[in-house]
């Protein structure tokens, strides 16, 4: 297997690093840099909304890097045929949590792409 000599944190790392990168070479493009600073400065002024930002921020982090943790062990320790299969099926999660939380209409499409994962998993675990 291709990951079993490389320890999952230092994947981690790697793969924040190179996300970090790319985000700060997003950030030098037109005029984000400038939007950059008036939101910082909006939230640094507000004191409810650093306080508020800094908590979704932590938590975002914390989901995130415990996410990516789960997902470089399971490409490490299971068949990844299979297990990348199955974590890729993340748009249902994103199109189920996005009407229920905030009430949006599930579209023909979605709905189709639903079934189609749904029928792709189904087929994956009669295999």
């Amino acid at each position: 297997m291709l990951l079993t000599n490389v320890h999952i944190v230092s994947l981690l790392i790697f793969s924040k690093i190179l996300i970090a990168i790319l985000c700060i070479l997003l950030l030098c493009l037109d005029d984000n840099l400038i939007n950059f600073k008036k939101d910082i400065n909006f939230i640094i002024k507000n004191k409810y909304s650093f306080l508020y930002f800094s908590l979704i921020i932590g938590l975002t982090a914390f989901v995130y890097v415990f996410g990516q943790y789960n997902y470089f062990s399971t490409l490490n320790n299971y068949n990844t045929n299979i297990s990348t299969i199955i974590i890729a099926c993340y748009p249902v999660i994103t199109v189920v949590l996005s009407y229920l939380y905030f009430n949006e209409t599930i579209t023909y499409y979605q709905l189709l792409g639903l079934i189609f994962i749904f029928s792709g998993l189904v087929l994956l675990i009669n295999e």
